[in-house]
């Protein structure tokens, strides 16, 4: 999943959606003081990651990828995904996409001194660009998918397009919706479960 997601699947604590949010983008410890549920965020992240990535729907979904971008299967699947969250949310949040985003923004300002270069960045980036509330667009997906490209490319040394993955969704995407909201539900109760936080609570206990 991608970072709406994470965030939307964390409770109401900035530290955790934090660490819901940044577990892939971090390549050290955070600076100064955050709580242990910054930590509970890091492995609810990598507990979706699971569940995600060995979905029988989420892979019914990448094979919806257009054959040329399937490499890239993964990568869109999370990323279109968040539009269909964003998309639908009222299904799924009590309060507006507006409300929810704006909320989170301003409190990951706040703490935005106790991140990595790479953590404060992102946020700095999610905030100016108002990331995660224009995913409820095709729009905002080609435009993370585009500066994802970009990036890409140069590490690659070869020129990656993967917006042009979204055009053929854009007019045969019904089918990849059903498969999210046949889908999110059923992350959003493994997450309320609890059931990855006892599995990681049992292997500590085993060392």
């Amino acid at each position: 999943m991608n970072w709406l997601a994470h965030v939307h699947l964390s409770p109401p604590d900035v530290e955790f959606q934090l660490g819901n949010l940044l577990a892939d983008v971090l390549r050290r410890e955070p600076r100064g003081v955050m709580g242990p549920s910054f930590e509970a965020g890091r492995c609810c992240h990598a507990a979706i990651d699971r569940f995600t990535d060995t979905h029988p729907i989420v892979q019914r979904s990448k094979m919806r990828i257009i054959a040329s971008h399937r490499r890239y299967a993964g990568i869109l699947v999370d990323m279109l995904y968040d539009h269909f969250l964003a998309k639908n949310w009222e299904q799924f949040h009590e309060s507006t996409l507006r409300d929810f985003t704006r909320q989170f923004q301003a409190e990951a300002t706040t703490r935005r001194h106790q991140l990595p270069e790479d953590g404060a960045e992102l946020i700095e980036y999610l905030v100016r660009e108002d990331r995660l509330y224009s995913y409820r667009r095709l729009e905002g997906i080609e435009a993370a998918l585009q500066r994802m490209s970009l990036r890409l490319s140069l590490r690659w040394k070869k020129t990656v397009r993967l917006q042009d993955a979204v055009a053929p969704i854009r007019e045969h995407g019904e089918e990849m919706e059903k498969d999210f909201l046949e889908f999110f539900p059923q992350l959003m109760a493994h997450v309320a479960s609890g059931e990855w936080w006892s599995a990681r609570s049992s292997r500590d206990d085993t060392y």
